[in-house]
């Protein structure tokens, strides 16, 4: 797991845990404008996002899964990986945002 801190405050704020686990949310457009997963893209973005060095946004950690799957490769036990992962990091953030591709999101509802 690759690990990014960065400070969105300099007032106390909530810690808030992001884990991303591939999809098209951390993809960029390779020099054939297809779309394909990079560790590191994501964090290196979510920085340069304007809301994102707002005075009241909560402080941000992220996560990337290593190596960043389609979600169309989530099995039962990366289910149980993530939430194993929510759980031991459960009482050091006052909130999580796992970030994955679509394709397995109804199996969340």
């Amino acid at each position: 797991m690759q690990t990014t801190t960065w400070v969105g405050s300099t007032q106390p704020a909530a810690n808030v845990l992001i884990i991303c686990t591939g999809g098209t949310i951390g993809m960029f457009e390779n020099e054939d404008g297809a779309l394909e997963n990079r560790a590191g893209y994501l964090k290196e973005m979510l920085p340069k996002v304007f809301q994102f060095n707002a005075n009241k946004m909560p402080n941000l950690e992220v996560v990337e899964w290593e190596p960043l799957i389609d979600s169309t490769n989530m099995r039962p036990e990366l289910w149980t990986f993530l939430a194993k992962q929510i759980e031991e990091s459960y009482d050091a953030y006052d909130g999580f945002v796992v970030l994955m591709g679509n394709c397995k999101l109804i199996e969340l509802i």
